[in-house]
């Protein structure tokens, strides 16, 4: 029987002791009851069940449950906005081990299921290592100084979700199956043994796991792991990427929300409206030019009639 949370003991009674859990796998939450240490009976509780035993906790002995604290800034941030989101992937680099510990925790506690992705990133980040450190707002004492920098250091800057390719949104019929993602990514993981491309593609099988709408897109013929290489080369190009000064490159987190877009992206629309786009612009330009060169002939007339 594994616990995924321990609420506390209910009652004790020498090396009998009765604990309200949530099991793995079990809906709501468990009284198990324990003795000398180890579990010797289970009884799992309905939520009607459980409001009940929380009133006759209240009523009858006088036991007031604290609230449900609502998570807040970053932990919000990973238990909420999805994880091809800029904001996400910059709440995940900057979490500390007890907010990533907090996050999977919440979702895991969740029922419906839906977390699966948004707890693999957060694990995968545990696993990276991230610093044990409580946040601390801290006032800074300004010291004026004459002396003056020679030169305006460097930053690492992030990816704005203005410089993110906009995609139009791809809807491909079919019913493929989570076996049938898994041997297409795993045999194109042949290709790209690189350990980024491996984190990218390890992620991109667990969405497939929970998104049946991202399973029919991937499937499809037109779409491949190379095809995102070049898509997140030209994302590159475009300035979503890490910079550093004149240098640029794209984590894999960064790579792994571009690769769902890049799936989940109508290729031939996009293209079309570039295309248009681009004609427009041509069109734009040779108007202004015609113009321009129009205003130089008046202007070269007027000046020969006064010369006259």
């Amino acid at each position: 029987m594994k616990i995924a949370k321990d609420y506390g003991a209910v009652a004790e009674r020498g090396s009998k002791v009765l604990k309200l859990q949530r099991i793995v796998k079990e809906q709501g939450v468990s009284l198990v009851s324990y003795k000398d240490g180890m579990s010797v009976g289970c009884v799992a509780l309905s939520r009607i069940e459980a409001k009940e035993l929380k009133r006759l906790l209240e009523e009858e002995l006088d036991y007031k449950v604290e609230p449900k604290k609502e998570p807040d800034g970053i932990i919000k941030t990973l238990t909420s906005l999805p994880f091809g989101d800029c904001n996400y992937q910059t709440a995940l680099r900057n979490a500390t081990e007890d907010e990533l510990k907090s996050a999977i925790e919440i979702m895991k506690a969740d029922e419906n299921g839906k977390h699966q992705t948004r707890i693999k990133g957060c694990e995968n980040a545990l696993k990276r290592g991230v610093k044990n450190e409580t946040k601390v707002e801290t006032k800074e004492t300004k010291v004026e100084t004459k002396a003056e920098p020679k030169e305006t250091p460097k930053i690492v800057e992030f990816p704005s979700e203005d410089k993110k390719p906009k995609i139009i949104k791809l809807v491909t019929e079919g019913d493929r199956t989570y076996g049938e993602c898994a041997v297409k990514l795993q045999k194109e993981a042949e290709q790209f043994k690189d350990s980024d491309s491996e984190y990218v593609i390890a992620g991109l099988i667990e969405l497939c796991k929970v998104d049946p709408d991202f399973r029919n897109n991937l499937m499809r013929e037109d779409k491949s792991y190379g095809g995102f290489m070049e898509y997140m080369f030209h994302a590159a190009q475009s300035g979503y990427c890490v910079k550093y000064g004149n240098v640029g490159w794209i984590d894999r987190d960064t790579a792994l929300g571009l690769a769902i877009d890049y799936y989940n992206a109508d290729s031939e629309k996009m293209e079309a409206e570039e295309k248009k786009k681009r004609e427009e612009e041509a069109a734009k330009r040779k108007a202004e030019a015609e113009a321009k060169k129009k205003n130089e002939k008046k202007t070269n007339r007027k000046k020969k009639n006064r010369t006259a």
